[in-house]
């Protein structure tokens, strides 16, 4: 009997023993279950942030090894990363053209005078100016004024002396003045020192003499001369010229004016001829069938003009000239084949301002502007040669080559119209004394035209400009080089 008891409670203290060795062993190693129905052991959380660590170790380094395996890709700069966002390059302006430039430019500009007598054509580097002065000098011929700054070409000339009333605009520009020589007043203007300058006489190695001209009509300047002086002077910054307009709009009222001519004293004579699809002005001299080119085969033209009506006075008996360029008077622009009236004013050292008959500012179109001085008591004529175009074709009017005869009669035919001496448009001789009843408001030079001239406007001659026998082109030039100036109250400026 007791040993009965002895089995059973041994047998009892077996069981509970192992039921709490069980509990023991499920708490320690307890089993979750997957989604999938299959088992899966808890990470205990420290192991899991270690293996969290290695999997990022594995990927950084999975990522080095594919960037050592592109030994030819250079890193980007930190400004042309990809930041989602798209990279606006900033576009800088020229203050003088109102054109892109390459870079933003901190410097002093350049104003070069430029001789423009018969023997000094073709001249070289005008193409590459943002601006053009033309000035009347002795002897009835004209100088230009021209200004570069972002871009300065490998040769610019003839260079000439200075005058007192260019070294005043260039004043106006803070610029540094290339010439060679001046008249006695230039001088004791440009010993006030007011005005940076380089004279040839003094500092030759700024310009050449070419050898296919003689002197004084083949002193040349450049680039590869200045560039390297203006570089060590101290850098200027400049505020917008003009009002440039992004956008050109013509109005019903405006006046249309597509021919003009500028007769200067002393019989130099301009013109300029619009064209619509460039939107550009061609420069002539003399007679319309005498472009203005340069030595690359490049004819002048301009996107704006101005004429600048000054008062302008004999100065000395070799003809020296005094023009007043300060206070106002009276302008013309033209562009876009229209022309605006109005004035031009100009306070101390301040930019030459112009505006229209209303008061307002002249806007001007991005591009190369010539402003002609000229003096107040000469008439700039302008028109709309379209319109007589039309008229002409609706009357069937014009007056063609093979009845040239007929209309002008033998009489006229032999006697013709008298020739002109010399280069067109040019007054003879160097640069002397004007000629006497000159001296205080001399007449408005009346250029003559010769029969030579007139025939090479009608159909059939080879000698029209650009040698195009266009019909159009014909109506032009006849009624532009024989009709045109002799009619008094047709186109005249205001």
């Amino acid at each position: 009997m007791k040993k009965t008891c002895y089995t059973g409670m041994l047998l009892l203290l077996i069981v509970i023993l192992v039921a709490c060795s069980g509990a023991e062993n499920g708490s320690r190693d307890e089993q979750v279950i997957s989604g999938e129905g299959y088992p899966v052991e808890e990470l205990v959380p420290e192991l899991q942030e270690v293996q969290e660590t290695d999997d990022l170790n594995d990927e950084s380094e999975k990522g080095n090894q594919s960037e050592q395996s592109l030994p030819d890709e250079e890193a980007l700069p930190a400004d042309k990363l990809s930041t989602g966002t798209p990279v606006v390059e900033k576009i800088f302006y020229s203050p003088f053209t109102g054109e892109p430039v390459e870079d933003f430019y901190i410097r002093k500009a350049l104003m070069v005078i430029v001789e423009n007598s018969p023997q000094a054509r073709p001249q070289s580097g005008l193409d590459e100016a943002s601006i053009i002065y033309e000035f009347l000098v002795e002897g009835g011929i004209t100088r230009f004024l021209a200004l570069y700054w972002d871009k300065i070409p490998e040769k610019i000339g003839p260079v000439r002396s200075a005058r007192p009333y260019f070294i005043e605009t260039a004043r106006e520009y803070d610029a540094l003045l290339l010439h060679a020589g001046a008249s006695p007043e230039g001088f004791a203007m440009l010993a006030e020192g007011q005005l940076a300058h380089l004279d040839q006489i003094y500092n030759g190695q700024y310009y050449w003499r070419s050898s296919d001209r003689r002197a004084p009509h083949n002193l040349y300047t450049g680039s590869k001369r200045i560039e390297r002086y203006l570089d060590q002077l101290i850098g200027q910054e400049y505020s917008a010229r003009f009002d440039f307009q992004l956008v050109s709009f013509i109005k019903p009222d405006d006046k249309r004016a597509d021919f003009i001519k500028i007769p200067y004293w002393g019989g130099t004579t301009v013109f300029y001829r619009y064209n619509k699809e460039e939107n550009l002005y061609y420069r002539y001299y003399g007679f319309m069938e005498t472009p203005h080119f340069l030595d690359n085969n490049k004819q002048l033209t301009a996107k704006n003009i101005i004429i600048q009506y000054t008062e302008t006075r004999l100065l000395d008996e070799v003809g020296r000239l005094e023009i007043e360029l300060e206070g106002s008077g009276k302008a013309l622009m033209f562009k876009d084949g229209i022309v605006i009236e109005g004035f031009w004013k100009k306070d101390g050292d301040s930019f030459t301002q112009f505006y229209n008959q209303q008061g307002e500012k002249l806007t001007f179109n991005p591009g190369q502007t010539w402003i002609h001085i000229v003096p107040s008591s000469i008439e700039v004529l302008y028109q709309d040669t379209s319109a007589i175009i039309e008229a002409e074709e609706d009357t069937e009017d014009y007056i063609g080559e093979e009845n040239l005869e007929e209309n002008m009669g033998e009489e006229d035919l032999e006697e013709g119209i008298p020739e002109q001496e010399g280069d067109p448009g040019q007054a003879d001789g160097p640069e002397v004394d004007r000629p006497a009843g000159q001296e205080d408001e001399p007449a408005v030079p009346v250029t003559t035209y010769t029969e030579e001239s007139i025939d090479s406007s009608l159909p059939g001659n080879e000698d029209i400009v650009n040698g195009n026998n266009d019909y159009e082109e014909d109506i032009i030039l006849d009624l532009l080089n024989s009709v045109f100036p002799y009619i008094e109250d047709v186109g005249k400026g205001a």
